[in-house]
């Protein structure tokens, strides 16, 4: 889906000045679909890790590269609603130091399967119920990893993405929350996100 992720970026209401892909020595075409890409695009840039770094390895090294002020972590099996990236962003200016967008599940590849289904509810009713809940007392459990924006001055300050764990946005977010960082649910910048059929 790395294709479909980068051009969902390229579509944005509000222009991304540059997309970073960080494959992580990957074996599958990854590096051929960027690169296929940025011929078209100069703004989307191929990073290759020459050792596994993993995914908090790989955005702590993009980011000692960066300058923009707001930087979106998202993961390769996920897109964006066209105006996801302009309504983070004024979240962000207004409301706090990070900000997570409404995950959906994708499940439009056929038929999907009552497991699909059942995930899409529980995302639906954590959403709006248990994250506005989280929200209000800035208690947050975890920012979702699969798109999430930032201040880079608040990530670097947290000296990056937590690699104390696997689940380094679940790590990040208690360490900003723990620093007294207001931390948001934004309920209008929607991220599609591939759902697994099966439990397998």
């Amino acid at each position: 889906m790395i294709g479909e992720t980068i051009r969902s970026c390229l579509r944005q209401t509000r222009l991304l000045r540059r997309i970073f892909v960080v494959d992580d020595i990957s074996t599958d075409r990854t590096a051929e679909v960027v690169r296929s890409l940025s011929a078209i695009y100069p703004n989307v840039i191929l990073v290759r890790n020459r050792k596994k770094m993993g995914k908090a390895g790989g955005i702590n090294y993009v980011l000692r590269h960066l300058v923009e002020d707001i930087v979106l972590a998202i993961d390769a099996d996920t897109f964006l609603h066209a105006q996801s990236v302009e309504n983070i962003i004024r979240a962000l200016r207004f409301y706090g130091a990070v900000a997570r967008g409404y995950v959906i599940p994708y499940t439009e590849r056929g038929n999907p399967s009552p497991f699909m289904i059942h995930r899409a509810y529980a995302y639906i009713y954590g959403h709006e119920i248990e994250k506005r809940a989280q929200e209000s007392i800035n208690g947050l459990i975890v920012l979702a990893g699969c798109a999430a924006a930032y201040k880079r001055e608040v990530l670097l300050e947290m000296g990056g993405m937590s690699r104390e764990t696997i689940v380094e946005d679940m790590d990040s977010t208690w360490h900003l929350i723990e620093k007294g960082y207001k931390t948001i649910c934004t309920t209008n910048a929607f991220a599609f996100t591939d759902e697994p059929e099966n439990f397998l």
